[in-house]
């Protein structure tokens, strides 16, 4: 708690929230410890705002975009936080080129990749669904289960996944394109996630974060202490995602 206090005397405000996160973790039921990592949070998230807005004024909107989500990520509720983000991310798509279709260069790239499957775990190529498939206020359940029958395909529902009636015509349709479209009209999407098995999935943020691939990179640390380093960058990134190796101090 002192530390936390020495911190916002400066005006240090992550400093304050790391320390009163340590205080709030070694004591979850202190009040005092919670009012004041609250607080930190919102002080920290309000500087990291106002640098943001200058920033932007100065279109560096790279750097302007990172503390509007640290203020984000800090404080979900500011509606202004939201909207200065929505408006960064506006002006650096019209930094790039824009490809075919009115989308960005980035935004096609990301359109092609996101639903391809890790490699080896490609969709059958060679499946034609039946020229007799048309469902009529059928739940989204019922459907996805027929088509994997009929490509032979092993269902797995994400625990998340809700059932929906829809009606729609898969008559003479690949394989590719009758999953893509259920799962457009019914905001799931799918994965594969093993040899000729899909998992249906509800589609929102946290679920895509959930079932992207990812990259794990070791960093070594030659001049800084490990626990401090990684308290430090729990306040931007997801702790989940980072796990110190104390051996090598990385």
């Amino acid at each position: 708690m002192r530390s936390g206090q020495e911190a916002e005397r400066f005006d240090d405000y992550d400093r304050a929230v790391v320390e009163y996160t340590k205080a709030v973790r070694e004591k979850p039921d202190d009040r005092n410890a919670r009012l004041a990592l609250d607080r930190a949070k919102l002080k920290a998230s309000t500087a990291h705002y106002e640098r943001g807005r200058r920033m932007a004024a100065n279109r560096r909107f790279e750097e302007a975009l990172l503390e509007y989500q640290l203020a984000a990520e800090l404080n979900p509720t500011n509606a202004d936080v939201d909207r200065e983000l929505t408006a960064t991310r506006n002006a650096l798509r019209a930094k790039v080129a824009v490809a075919a279709e009115g989308q960005t260069a980035l935004e096609a790239l990301i359109q092609r990749t996101r639903d391809m499957a890790p490699a080896g775990q490609d969709l059958p190529q060679d499946v034609k669904l039946a020229d007799t498939l048309v469902f009529g206020d059928a739940s989204a359940r019922a459907v996805y289960t027929t088509i994997a029958r009929f490509a032979d395909l092993n269902l797995v529902f994400d625990p998340a996944f809700r059932d929906s009636n829809i009606s729609i015509d898969l008559r003479n349709v690949t394989l590719g394109d009758a999953l893509t479209s259920v799962s457009s009209a019914t905001r799931n999407f799918y994965r594969v996630t093993a040899p000729r098995t899909i998992t249906i999935i509800p589609d929102t943020p946290a679920k895509r974060r959930e079932y992207e691939e990812e990259i794990v990179r070791t960093f070594y640390l030659s001049n800084a202490d490990l626990k401090e380093t990684i308290d430090l960058l729990r306040i931007v990134i997801d702790a989940r995602k980072i796990a110190p190796i104390t051996g090598t101090n990385s």
